[in-house]
């Protein structure tokens, strides 16, 4: 049976590298030149297109009993999207995102930005997956891979 740190390490990993990616970018805010952010944002989406292909290729092998791995992929994208629509996870986190706008007297673009960063760090597919991977099996490489995007991404 696996520890709890064991099962939950790629979430502590994630929280460590979000907070020091935050804590960099508040200090880097003015002095990092926006070409360099450029370079940082663009780095990590070219490894979220390359995980993102490697990952899909992957489903090629896949198979449930004669429905191919293809197909199960794009039926878990349709559902999960009508799903999400269907809850309203968006209107929710608007919400939430004008509440604390208020509570805390936010200004500009806030609650586009909670909802962005929201989907981006706490709900999106890597999260899940990792989440998963970590706490089923003790393999945390998905999560520390995405802690190290975080980190950057939160940096710039």
């Amino acid at each position: 049976m696996l520890s709890f740190f064991a099962k939950t390490s790629g979430t502590w990993i994630n929280v460590a590298t979000v907070l020091l990616g935050t804590g960099c970018g508040l200090l880097l805010r003015d002095r990092l030149p926006r070409s360099m952010q450029t370079i940082i944002t663009q780095a990590v989406g070219l490894l979220t297109l390359f995980i993102g292909v490697s990952m899909a290729g992957s489903l090629a092998q896949a198979e449930a009993g004669p429905v191919d791995g293809v197909i199960l992929g794009l039926v878990a994208l349709v559902v999960g999207g009508l799903l999400g629509e269907w809850g309203g996870v968006e209107t929710r986190l608007e919400a939430v995102g004008d509440r604390l706008k208020r509570q805390f007297r936010g200004g500009g673009r806030f609650t586009e930005g909670f909802v962005a960063a929201s989907l981006l760090f706490c709900v999106g597919p890597l999260t899940l997956i990792g989440s998963l991977n970590n706490g089923l099996s003790g393999d945390d490489t998905l999560l520390t891979l995405k802690a190290a995007m975080d980190g950057l991404a939160r940096s710039r």
